[in-house]
């Protein structure tokens, strides 16, 4: 009996470490399975991504083409909303000056911006500045009369265009004519 017990022991034992030893073969082959089907997955990932790869870099190509587009764009209507036209203003200027008066020079500038750059000469760097829109108008103009002046004057202040209109100055040339130089101050900026 006590032999029988020792080979049912043995008997154990053995099963025991046979069963430890299938069990672990058994997990090693399901790894080496698993492990096999992750390898071809990831195969199959790969040859697809190297398919894709080309028409995603076209992708990303068109996505910065179309954003440098888009900024172009803006840029445009930036430019074109912040124009002014002065036509309006130039041709009422004009058809309100008196016979014996014609123009010489016509100037658009901010007072604001230009002493700013008569006090700003010593620095000479450019930088890029966004101008503000122009608030006077400088008219040059001759004259056969006084008179004439006055009245280019006294039209400019009835367009509704100007503040403020003044005659900076006049003064009789040699051919007999008067130069002069009006400043208009612009009533509003956005045209």
């Amino acid at each position: 009996m006590v032999e029988e017990r020792v080979l049912d022991k043995r008997y154990l034992l053995r099963l025991a470490g046979i069963g430890a030893a299938s069990s672990l073969v058994a997990l090693y082959l399901a790894f080496l399975g698993s492990y096999y089907l992750t390898a071809n997955r990831i195969a199959h990932c790969e040859r697809q991504l190297r398919a894709v790869q080309p028409r995603a870099q076209k992708v990303q190509e068109l996505i910065r083409e179309r954003h440098r587009t888009q900024e172009t764009v803006e840029a445009l209507q930036n430019v074109l909303g912040a124009r002014q036209t002065w036509t309006g203003l130039l041709e009422d200027v004009a058809s309100n000056l008196p016979v014996d008066t014609w123009l010489i020079r016509i100037t658009l500038y901010n007072t604001a911006v230009e002493e700013s750059q008569k006090n700003t000469q010593q620095n000479k760097q450019k930088e890029e500045i966004k101008l503000p829109p122009p608030d006077t108008l400088l008219i040059e103009g001759a004259s056969l009369s006084v008179p004439s002046i006055g009245v280019t004057i006294k039209n400019l202040t009835s367009l509704g265009y100007f503040r403020r209109v003044r005659l900076e100055e006049f003064r009789r040339v040699e051919d007999g004519s008067l130069t002069f130089c009006i400043r208009a101050e612009l009533e509003r900026t956005n045209r």
